[in-house]
């Protein structure tokens, strides 16, 4: 049976030179996104009936699982290694033999991704004038990019930075954040309060970006849980450059999620506003939708050690599994379930049901609240017991003699698993000098997001804090630790005068 893709494009025009490859792809993905289309490629890793790839893991390991073609397709060709391949490899690099797998998911994976900046950038009836008029224009012979973004431009269509430098340029995007704002502004013509949330966005690589926001429709009963979103038009971003967006709603938006697309982050993730509203005057004009920044993040007095850095590890070995070929596909005798091992950065990835977690063991997992530099991963692991997992440490180096508080970074999973609310046991170790802290995070004020543990007299240089176990079972996070030097008397007269 033949797909929408290929009765509408596939069987009257193909394209011919350069990135000829990556361009039939990214049309498909325009005309048909959520379309599972045959190939060779599915069919030996992911289809139900011929699928004959699999993963030998040992009981104590985790796989991650999707299920249904669709899911399963998507996930196999967003693999780390796919991202990590495309990350740092362009489609004008020559491709030897051993390379042609990773060059068909690098061209899978980036087509879809400069398929759905096009969808963010422009409205769906131009997109498919377009189509239609490259089709028509075009039947039974072929086009190039060149006729791709000549034709764009007579129909209006935004192609920058999608069938541009996304194509031409090797790396992606990479954004820094100021924190979320919220302000109170005029009110409407009938009196009724409105309020503008605002954030700054930076793309800090040479490739410009596409990103879009997304926030509640109406005031969440949740900030967890949103019933009805609305998504703003694609917001390209230049690289090396910065924009403001300013969001105006009847009620205090608190959180937004960002869709970074194509970039270095990979996934969606959230922002939040940890300030009250500010310019409570009801006169203040609201500032437009989007408007250019030179806002550049400045250097704090703060020290940071995530997950992904050099600077976290973890005292387990290093996870492994090897795949085999079966005899029969797989899904003869089995249910279809897709299972792929993934390791990211010694930790194995981690996406499935809580209870279902091999116990003490740390994985990596992706959290939408998660703290990272770009990637929002935090490791985790189901402690069965009081007994303690093999120890997480962050080790940072802090720059001067001083009083430096502690905080701790939990993600949105602790406030949603149902299983978080323990207490942690840390060691601070710094210059010869050890401390035992516990960190209860069911205490009051303890939330998703930075958290206060405490304050301590640390000397110039490395300071250690190792995450021993909890008081009780449960799921623990190791997502991020904060250093914050406190000022000395002299330091807050000064600024005060």
């Amino acid at each position: 049976m033949l797909g929408i893709t290929d009765r509408y494009w596939s069987h009257h025009i193909s394209a011919s030179d350069e990135f000829a490859e990556i361009l039939d792809k990214v049309i498909r993905a325009l005309i048909s996104p959520s379309e599972t289309t045959f190939s060779i490629y599915s069919t030996l890793h992911v289809a139900d009936l011929t699928q004959l790839m699999a993963l030998k893991v040992a009981p104590s390991q985790s796989v991650a699982l999707a299920f249904g073609p669709l899911n399963q397709k998507n996930y196999f060709g967003s693999r780390l290694n796919v991202w990590n391949y495309m990350e740092q490899t362009g489609l004008k690099q020559p491709v030897n033999s051993e390379e042609y797998q990773e060059r068909l998911e690098l061209v899978l994976l980036k087509a879809k991704a400069i398929a759905r900046g096009l969808l963010a950038l422009n409205e769906d009836e131009k997109l498919m004038a377009w189509l239609m008029n490259i089709r028509n224009q075009f039947e039974g012979s072929s086009y190039t990019l060149t006729d791709l973004v000549e034709t764009a431009e007579l129909f209006g269509v935004q192609v920058e930075p999608c069938l541009t430098s996304w194509l031409t340029e090797t790396g992606v995007p990479g954004y820094v954040m100021s924190p979320l704002t919220v302000a109170q502004v005029a009110s409407d013509e009938l009196g009724n309060p409105k309020f503008q949330a605002s954030v700054i966005v930076r793309n800090v690589q040479p490739v410009d970006g596409v990103i879009q926001l997304i926030y509640p429709t109406k005031a969440p009963v949740s900030d967890l849980y949103w019933l009805n979103t609305t998504r703003t038009p694609g917001i390209q971003i230049g690289a090396n450059s910065a924009k403001r967006i300013n969001i105006t709603t009847p009620y205090e938006l608190r959180q937004i999620q960002i869709d970074p697309g194509l970039s270095l982050e990979r996934a969606p993730f959230r922002i939040r506003a940890d300030s009250a509203p500010s310019n409570q005057r009801q006169t203040t004009t609201s500032r437009p939708f989007l408007e250019d920044s030179v806002w550049i993040p400045s250097a704090t007095q703060q020290v940071v050690v995530d997950d992904l850095d050099e600077g976290f590890s973890v005292a387990q070995l290093e996870a492994k599994s090897d795949q085999f070929i079966s005899a029969t596909p797989l899904t003869w005798f089995s249910r279809n379930v897709l299972r792929i091992f993934e390791q990211d950065q010694g930790l194995a990835v981690y996406n499935g049901w809580i209870p279902g977690m091999p116990a003490e063991i740390w994985h990596r997992t992706l959290d939408v609240g998660s703290y990272g530099r770009h990637r929002k991963t935090t490791a985790i692991a189901w402690v069965p017991k009081a007994k303690p997992p093999r120890k997480v440490s962050f080790v940072a180096n802090v720059p001067a003699s001083a009083t430096w508080v502690l905080e701790y970074h939990l993600p949105i999973a602790w406030s949603t698993s149902g299983y978080s609310d323990l207490t942690y046991n840390l060691a601070v170790h710094n210059d010869e000098r050890d401390w035992h802290v516990p960190f209860d995070t069911s205490s009051e004020g303890v939330t998703n997001g930075w958290n206060s543990v405490e304050a301590f007299d640390l000397n110039a240089g490395t300071v250690t804090v190792d995450v021993l176990g909890t008081e009780s079972r449960g799921l623990m996070f190791a997502d991020a630790i904060r250093w914050t030097i406190v000022p000395d008397e002299s330091e807050i007269k000064n600024i005060e005068h």
